[in-house]
């Protein structure tokens, strides 16, 4: 009878180890698969704000034509870049953001030109026209 008893515990602990073993290699699988996802979620999040490069997000105005000396806002969104520029200048300082805006006031038909810059020296740019109605 002591033989048989052994003989069959050894097989239940077997059969123990065997399925803990499955289960921990198929936990280790899940985290494994989850942990890519997880740098591959990443990496289409910095891909989408411009990965590298220098990436214009927004270069919009509040209004697309306005009356002579009347305000509006100018708002810009840069991604990855080392400062940036508005031609003509507007009154307030500009500097790299995903999303500002600034107050402008021109007097005549104008094409606002934003160019970030980046590390690299390299640039971008984007027009803006702006109408004035008399």
């Amino acid at each position: 009878m002591l033989p048989l008893t052994s003989a069959l515990l050894v097989i239940a602990l077997a059969y123990a180890g065997w399925i803990i073993f499955n289960r921990w290699r198929e936990g280790r699988q899940a985290e494994t698969q989850y942990e890519q996802k997880q740098r591959e979620d990443a990496r289409k999040v910095v891909e989408a704000y411009g990965g590298e490069r220098v990436k214009i997000h927004t270069f919009s105005a509040d209004s697309g034509s306005l009356a002579k000396g009347q305000s509006t806002q100018l708002c810009y969104g840069v991604a990855n870049a080392k400062e940036v520029s508005i031609e003509p200048k507007p009154a307030e300082e500009t500097w790299p953001s995903m999303s500002r805006c600034v107050k402008i006031q021109p007097e005549q038909n104008t094409t606002y030109i934003f160019q970030p810059k980046m590390r690299r020296d390299t640039r971008r740019k984007r027009n803006l026209p702006l109408r004035c109605i008399d």
